[in-house]
């Protein structure tokens, strides 16, 4: 009975012993933002957390911010002894560690997240501080004059962006660090153009010194743009700027250092009977500064201005004045001065130049300013005088510029109603022979009458040479020479249509032979219109020059092809016309 006493008592004391609860700690306060710095997106406190661990199996637990975004910076400042330091999320362990002076840089995955602290080795309660720093931004961050820090969630493959304006002739200082796992690239953009130039980053951490280009009007500026990435890693970084070069408080940062005539219209000033001011810095790598300037007005006013730089200034200028009445803006006249220079001037563009003292050292600060006065008067305006309608006494020169011009198309309408009447003439006959063409093959297939045929021919014969080729198709045979053109139309197997016309000299004692390819001789079996052949001959006799003879033959024979020989005497000497290929019967 004694040993179930003793037994059941030591189950309860295991059994409250398993009972201890983690505790839960709240923040005791938070650590001042540092004003020199700042955060991607919304500021947020840097928590401070402490406890004592009374027990050897005591532990404490601190809730952290679970939105899907968020990365937390732990940082375990002070313990009495080693702790255990573990990072949850819903049974995912993202980082542990036993040690006395610590920290992690870890991502949310959006679920709830905590810090459990528990003894390693307990020997005595053991006191502790954790800070906790937690930031959800990812937004792009404009750099100012104080440095920007952020973190990069290891689900953001994008990174975080820092960018800031400036001007030309910028002397910048870069600084930059981040963590191990932290890659830095960038480039700078000039507006409107949009060229870019890439930055060198080479390590997670550094400082470089670059210079932006000049520019050629005020309104152009640069953007250089850094971006900070890791490869899955939850990682933080830091970046800050300097501009060592002072800049122009009318321009992006420096005003143009050149005239570029393409630009003062874009950049000018409008100073209309007004005052007008502006401060400036010149140095040994910026000797001169351009303000190109607008006086509205009319064209007949004439304006006086004057230009003053004030005491100290180590610098002069040069006051011009452009004409404003040409294609192009061009200088008309200029003047010089140290502290004051004027000059008149009519409404429009013109420049005033700041240029540095030879004997200037370092950076020299400069105040402008800058007086209109218009010093016309009403009676300066032009005066136009009365309106006269005197159009009527232009009618003669009108009337004799308009026949002068209309002569030409007179004389073309002219020249041209011969052809426009030929036109008409080709027209017509290409529908006569397109009539005729299908005539000929109606009676040749259903052998008409020879009548027929031969004045189908006759009627053939009577068209142009070249009306008629063009609207009968391409010829099966051809040949073409100075003095005669042959063609061979296959009508059936062994029925052709065969066309001569004769070019420049005529042919006396003429014969036109069909001479068998492949196969035994051919045999004329008929010959229209009526003509004397014999064999494979045609006797045709004297054919003038301009003459067009149409013959519709039918042939005897087995012989694949035949070659044409056209023969007589051409200016009394012996000639033959023969075809360069033969025709073949048999094909389609």
């Amino acid at each position: 009975m004694r040993r179930r006493a003793v037994g059941l008592a030591l189950l309860l004391i295991v059994f409250s012993a398993s009972t201890i609860y983690a505790e839960q700690l709240e923040s005791v306060g938070a650590l001042d933002d540092e004003p020199q710095i700042e955060w991607e997106g919304d500021g947020t406190p840097t928590l401070i957390y402490e406890g004592v661990l009374s027990d050897p199996q005591d532990s404490d637990n601190i809730s952290l911010t679970d939105a899907p975004n968020m990365v937390h910076l732990i940082q375990l400042v002070d313990a009495d002894e080693p702790l255990k330091i573990e990072v949850m999320e819903d049974g995912y362990i993202h980082n542990q560690e036993v040690s006395n002076l610590t920290n992690f840089l870890t991502s949310s995955r959006g679920n709830p997240m905590w810090i459990k602290i528990s003894n390693s080795d307990f020997t005595s309660p053991n006191s502790y501080r954790i800070l906790v720093h937690s930031n959800a931004a990812d937004e792009d961050v404009e750099l100012g004059n104080n440095p920007v820090s952020g973190y990069i969630h290891e689900a953001d493959n994008r990174g975080d962006r820092v960018y800031f304006e400036t001007g030309g002739n910028a002397e910048i200082l870069l600084n930059w660090s981040g963590g191990l796992d932290t890659v830095f690239d960038g480039y700078m953009t000039h507006f409107p153009s949009e060229v870019v130039t890439p930055l060198n980053f080479s390590t997670n951490e550094g400082s470089m010194t670059t210079y932006t280009p000049a520019v050629q009007s005020r309104t152009e500026w640069y953007e250089v743009s850094i971006t900070a990435r890791t490869d899955a890693v939850a990682a933080n970084w830091t970046i800050s700027k300097l501009i060592q070069s002072q800049g122009d408080s009318e321009c992006h940062h420096d005003c143009p250092n050149l005239i570029d005539e393409g630009s003062i219209q874009s950049g000018a000033h409008i100073i209309e009977n007004t005052h007008w001011e502006s401060t400036g810095s010149l140095s040994n790598f910026d000797t001169v500064d351009v303000y190109p300037f607008y006086i509205p007005g009319e064209i007949w006013e004439t304006h006086r201005v004057i230009a003053n730089l004030a005491e100290g200034a180590q610098a002069s200028m040069q006051l011009q004045s452009w004409n404003n009445t040409g294609e192009y803006l061009t200088p008309l006249d200029v003047a010089h001065g140290e502290h004051t220079v004027g000059l008149n001037m009519t409404p429009g563009y013109h420049i005033l130049k700041v240029i540095r003292s030879s004997d200037a050292t370092g950076y020299s600060a400069y105040h402008l300013s800058m007086q209109t006065v218009n010093m016309s008067s009403p009676d300066d305006e032009p005066y136009e005088g009365d309106m006269i309608d005197r159009w009527k006494e232009f009618i003669p020169f009108y009337i004799g510029i308009a026949v002068l011009l209309l002569a030409p198309l007179g004389y073309v309408l002219w020249s041209t109603r011969g052809a426009a009447l030929e036109n008409q003439v080709q027209s017509h006959e290409r529908g006569r022979l397109k009539r005729l063409r299908e005539r000929l093959k109606k009676l040749i297939e259903s052998k008409a009458e020879p009548f027929e045929i031969d004045s189908a021919l006759k009627m053939l014969e009577e068209v142009q040479w070249r009306a008629t080729i063009a609207e009968m198709g391409k010829a099966h045979l051809s040949h073409h020479t100075d003095s005669v053109t042959l063609k061979a139309w296959k009508i059936s197997e062994r029925n052709l249509l065969i066309g001569v016309h004769v070019e420049s000299l005529p042919w006396e004692l003429a014969a036109l032979r069909f001479v068998a390819t492949d196969g035994p001789s051919w045999k004329l079996s008929k010959v229209a219109p009526a003509s004397l052949f014999d064999g494979d001959e045609i006797f045709l006799d004297t054919l003038p020059t301009g003459t067009t003879r149409f013959m519709q033959i039918e042939l005897e024979g087995t012989a694949a092809g035949l070659d044409l020989h056209l023969s007589g005497l051409v200016d009394g000497q012996p000639l033959a016309a023969i075809p360069a290929r033969a025709l073949l019967l048999d094909d389609e």
